[in-house]
């Protein structure tokens, strides 16, 4: 499963936080004055933690909702 950033955020903001906030950019298109880094493609791969019995136990919703939890 792939995900990016805005995509974990609008996660949150929708099903987590049942449209309760939003997601906003305010970051200027033709100037980078904040020194965000430039868009990369990350492949992370967890075959090797795989091909060591390593299973995951939980989706990304379940994730959040037990960090949530947890907070409390």
């Amino acid at each position: 499963m792939n995900i990016t950033i805005f995509q974990m955020a609008e996660l949150v903001a929708k099903d987590i936080a049942n449209e309760k906030i939003s997601v906003e950019f305010d970051i200027p298109k033709n100037t980078n004055i904040y020194g965000y880094a430039p868009k990369t493609n990350i492949k992370l791969c967890s075959d090797k933690l795989r091909m060591l019995g390593w299973v995951p136990n939980y989706g990304m919703h379940d994730i959040y909702n037990r960090m949530i939890e947890w907070l409390k």
